[in-house]
């Protein structure tokens, strides 16, 4: 396989996936991506990837708590938790350490 193509992993046993997305991230030095279910899914994984691998940069993506055209703004912390993981993003397109990216379906669509 050359470096640019994408692998999929699927039917992973519960709670090894942070096992396998720190290996990953460690022997490729790439970033990875994990696309949770939800959003709880996504804060659990992304506590406990940051508790087995605490040399990795965990970066969260949650999807927006509102829906489109409602007139109720988004929370002031899921904003800043989306520009903080697109700005070390755009900002460290290179970066030493591999990272791994964890976002939900929600924030995918």
């Amino acid at each position: 396989m050359s470096d640019n193509q994408y692998k999929t992993f699927s039917s992973v046993a519960r709670g090894y996936e942070p096992f396998i997305l720190g290996q990953i991230a460690r022997n490729t030095k790439k970033d990875v991506i994990y696309v949770a279910p939800d959003g709880v899914e996504l804060a659990n994984m992304a506590a406990l990837t940051e508790y087995i691998f605490p040399d990795l940069k965990v970066l969260k993506f949650p999807a927006w708590d509102t829906v489109p055209y409602d007139r109720v703004s988004p929370s002031s912390t899921i904003v800043s938790e989306r520009v903080s993981c697109l700005s070390e993003l755009a900002q460290n397109q290179n970066a030493a350490t591999p990272r791994i990216i964890i976002t939900s379906v929600g924030a995918v669509l």
